[in-house]
């Protein structure tokens, strides 16, 4: 009789153990999943106000104008879609808050066509999170600029 009390404790034990290390494995799982996530939820995008203000086609300028608000920005983007449907991002320097800046699309980051009437662009923030990762606000990408001639941009139809 002995025996069948024996074989009991150890079967509830080894259903414990069993219980204790699918639930260590589960956690590790969630929180890698939780801290991935985490390092792209930030605050620092929220009130980033990026508006273009120029489009130069002739020099392949593009004038940025950065209102009050937003985290560190560590690079913007300018993305440029080209009347034939095709696309380019470059990546320039960053701006500080309440700064307007001129970038040379060819002088940025990347391998730009150059900026023809009635392109496209719009402009985004890279910036640090939290953890020290870059995260890109995609909340700048508002309101795509449609370039013409040396003029003031115009919001595109």
């Amino acid at each position: 009789m002995q025996k069948k009390a024996i074989s009991g404790i150890v079967t509830t034990m080894l259903i414990v153990l069993v219980s204790v290390a699918a639930v260590l494995i589960v956690w590790g799982v969630v929180k890698n999943m939780i801290q991935g996530t985490s390092d792209s939820i930030t605050t620092g995008c929220i009130g980033m106000d990026l508006s273009i203000t120029k489009c130069n086609i002739t020099s392949s300028q593009v004038t940025v104008e950065r209102g009050t608000g937003g985290g560190n920005m560590t690079n913007l983007i300018i993305k440029v879609t080209h009347t034939s449907g095709d696309s380019d991002t470059v990546r320039c320097a960053a701006m500080d808050i309440l700064q307007t800046k001129t970038f040379n699309t060819s002088a940025c980051i990347g391998s730009p066509k150059a900026l023809a009437d009635g392109d496209v662009v719009n402009v985004a923030a890279f910036i640090q999170t939290e953890s020290g990762s870059e995260s890109t606000c995609d909340l700048a990408l508002r309101s795509d600029f449609a370039c013409v001639g040396t003029v003031p941009v115009t919001p595109a139809p």
